[in-house]
């Protein structure tokens, strides 16, 4: 139904407060570290961001808005400490941000389509993508380069996660994604 709804784990009520409606689709959710924001993203529209913040105090829309995308955006990821958000989607890049101030810090190409996926590592010194061209790819977050390159699922990359330790990368994929 293109939501994103906010469902409270400790109410006796069980329906849940939608947040924000997309036009299209809504496609990823992050909170930020402090529990303080949600980010949410979706599909691009004339008149829409695909990037939304809500204060979760409030639960109210923040200002102001994320805007660079063109794109439909799949993947959000926070860094460890909340200091920045990664996002990315159709434009085949990687925005980065500085969360606190709302501004686009750089932008991270090498893709050869759309990127589903985006993960951290524990001490935010690399980023790690993936897409439908069937890479994992390692950024470093200081040198603002891509330091590693994976190949080796014959499906889009759907989902990648880091070990806790930083020294592992999981991903999976969906035949005919």
């Amino acid at each position: 139904d293109d939501t994103v709804r906010l469902w409270d784990v400790e109410s006796k009520n069980p329906r849940p407060r939608v947040l924000t409606k997309y036009y299209d689709a809504a496609l990823s959710i992050a909170f930020s570290p402090d529990g303080k924001y949600l980010v949410t993203s979706g599909s691009a529209h004339v008149t829409e961001s695909p990037l939304r913040i809500f204060d979760l105090g409030t639960e109210a829309e923040a200002a102001p808005r994320l805007e660079g995308h063109i794109s439909w955006v799949y993947a959000l990821a926070f860094s460890p400490d909340g200091r920045q958000l990664a996002s990315a989607g159709g434009e085949s890049t990687i925005f980065v941000w500085d969360f606190a101030a709302r501004k686009l810090l750089h932008q991270l190409a090498g893709h050869g389509g759309q990127i589903r996926t985006l993960a951290f590592s524990p001490d935010a010194q690399r980023l790690v993508s993936g897409g439908v061209d069937l890479t994992i790819r390692i950024w470093d977050m200081t040198a603002r380069r891509q330091v590693g390159f994976r190949r080796g699922h014959g499906a889009p990359v759907n989902t990648v996660a880091v070990s806790s330790d930083g020294q592992s990368i999981l991903s999976a994929s969906v035949r005919g994604a």
